[in-house]
């Protein structure tokens, strides 16, 4: 029988968010693992309205690209301590700061967050042999990330 371990407060846990530093042109970020919170945040800055009568692939659902951009939004910091600060708001100027970044930073900060959240594709690969396939075809739970879960629209 395996033993059990008590419950960490969040204000302890915060402490032991999975990081990683990433060197940008303008200097070194600290990633850190998302929160629940976070995760939440994201995905209701990056849903989509449905539109009645739209194609489905413009309406509702999660936009693919916004959804990356609040990652590294929320994901971001300058430092790797309990009193970091963001390096990005949700303004304006922070999402040009962001939208201005080169593509081999932007693909960095993007490979950092899936590596720090357990979702980069090898991680992913080593759970492929493991994840049973679920009934009528659906993908099983353990597939699906973030952007698949229930902020998205209902199939019609």
């Amino acid at each position: 029988m395996s033993e059990r371990r008590p419950y960490r407060h969040p204000a302890i846990a915060e402490k032991h968010r999975a990081k990683e530093w990433v060197s940008l042109e303008g200097g070194d970020v600290c990633v850190w693992g998302l929160t629940v919170m976070e995760v939440m945040t994201l995905l209701e800055k990056a849903s989509r309205p449905v539109i009645p009568g739209a194609p489905k692939e413009f309406s509702g659902g999660v936009d693919q690209n916004e959804e990356i951009l609040w990652k590294i939004i929320v994901s971001t910091y300058d430092s790797d301590e309990p009193t970091a600060k963001p390096i990005w708001g949700g303004d304006q100027d922070s999402l040009r700061q962001v939208f201005s970044l080169s593509l081999k930073e932007f693909s960095a900060l993007a490979e950092a967050i899936a590596r720090v959240n357990g979702t980069d594709a090898e991680r992913f690969s080593d759970l492929e042999d493991f994840t049973v396939p679920s009934e009528g075809g659906n993908p099983s739970p353990l597939s699906l990330s973030a952007s698949a879960n229930s902020t998205a629209a209902p199939k019609r």
